[in-house]
């Protein structure tokens, strides 16, 4: 399987690096702007992880096979700035992670 990450590049955390997780090992440190691809077998989950100043994400794997792009990007509200992940699936949208809460 192929993982895509492209973080959006913004003026919101710039200096910060996104470090990305694949069940809970460091694969990469991703910095504004930047692409980075990387092939696994499979994988449980991926955290992305930011400052203690932004709220992390966390994507499970609920069936991904092939390849998989995931753009990350700040979203902010009101006072809270938290990391977004758009995934999809060979152009086809999978999900918004994390999940609106209703």
């Amino acid at each position: 399987m192929n993982l895509r990450f492209q973080r959006v590049k913004s003026y919101i955390g710039f200096a910060w690096t996104m470090k990305i997780f694949i069940d809970d090992e460091l694969v990469y440190r991703l910095k504004n702007g930047e692409v980075f691809e990387i092939e696994v077998e499979d994988f449980n989950t991926i955290k992305v992880d930011t400052s203690r100043f932004i709220a992390d994400v966390k994507i499970p794997n609920d069936g991904l096979k092939t390849n998989v792009d995931i753009l990350l990007r700040y979203q902010t509200k009101f006072c809270l700035t938290k990391t977004q992940a758009i995934v999809s699936e060979q152009g086809k949208l999978i999900g918004v992670y994390p999940k609106e809460e209703k």
